[in-house]
C-alpha cells in the first residue's frame, strides 16, 4: 500500500510540456486567450450542453483572464489545465484539466474538450494517454 506524502505539492516538478505523436500538452501562456476563443467560437454549440463556462468565454479578453488564471493555478498546483496543441502546426485544439487534484494520494478525474474541426481524429485519445503519464513523471519533491 502507498503511503500519502506530507509533501506540499508545490515542491513537485511538473514537466512544462507533454508532447506525444501529434498532440502538445502545455500550461497556459499569457496571450493563448486568442486562439482559445477562437476554437470555442468555433464548437461553442457542440460544448454548450457538457460545459458550463462556454457562455462565460465569448471574447478574446475572457479567455485571456481564463488563460492567465489557468497559468496562475498550474503554478501553484491547485489544478492541472493546460492547452491541447497540434504538434505540427502549433494549432490550439483543445483544452484537458486534472480535478479533484489530490497528489497525495494520487487521485484525480480528467476532463477534455477538443475543437469540431478535430472532432474524432484522435487527438482527445492522445492527449488523455499524455496527462496519465504526468503522475509518473513527476519528479521527486525539490525540497
Amino acid at each position: 500500500m502507498t503511503q500519502a506524502s506530507d509533501t506540499p505539492p508545490t515542491l513537485y516538478e511538473l514537466p512544462h510540456e507533454l508532447r506525444g505523436v501529434r498532440v502538445c500538452l502545455r500550461p497556459y501562456a499569457v496571450g493563448d486567450g486568442v486562439a482559445v476563443q477562437e476554437a470555442i467560437e468555433e464548437s461553442r454549440d457542440n460544448l454548450r450542453p457538457w460545459m458550463a463556462w462556454t457562455d462565460s468565454r465569448r471574447t478574446v479578453q475572457e479567455c485571456e483572464t481564463y488563460v492567465r488564471q489557468a497559468l496562475a493555478r498550474w503554478l501553484t498546483q491547485e489544478d492541472v489545465t493546460v492547452g491541447m496543441w497540434d504538434c505540427s502546426t502549433d494549432r490550439y485544439v483543445g483544452g484537458i484539466w486534472l480535478y479533484y487534484t489530490d497528489w497525495h494520494v494520487p487521485a484525480m478525474g480528467i476532463g477534455y474538450w477538443v475543437r469540431v474541426s478535430v472532432k474524432g481524429q484522435g487527438y482527445g485519445t492522445e492527449a488523455v494517454t499524455l496527462l496519465c503519464k504526468l503522475l509518473s513523471l513527476r519528479s521527486q519533491p525539490n525540497g
